[in-house]
């Protein structure tokens, strides 16, 4: 059974921030409050979040949030400098396809540009 923090109930589930979860198992782990063959499962506002120890390094699950087909912002595309053959977006982030690989390695993103 994967370990859960003794203080999960007494904790309010926040949004997801991968440094504060890496933070916190580590010290999980180091304090022996968490086995380290054993996965940690954080509660937050966007599913479970799962980590793993992995020799001196923390391998993070994060909740999959499937995107939906949207219209993206004209400041998205004009910031990546590129036209879109799909579009995406989830309650986090949007998911951008351009034509081919030989365009995504040649995008110069601007990031001033890109929408907050």
């Amino acid at each position: 059974m994967p370990a859960q923090s003794p203080l999960a109930s007494r904790l309010t589930s926040g949004d997801l921030c991968g440094h504060a979860t890496l933070a916190s198992a580590r010290v999980l782990w180091q304090q022996g409050i968490a086995r380290p063959d054993e996965a940690i499962q954080f509660s937050t506002k966007s599913g479970i979040l799962k980590a793993f120890l992995k020799g001196q390094g923390i391998e993070l699950d994060f909740p999959l949030k499937p995107e939906e087909p949207a219209e993206p912002p004209t400041s998205l595309l004009n910031a990546l400098g590129v036209s879109a053959k799909y579009v995406g977006k989830n309650s986090f982030d949007y998911l951008v396809e351009v034509e081919s690989e030989s365009v995504l390695r040649g995008m110069s993103p601007d990031f001033k540009l890109s929408p907050p």
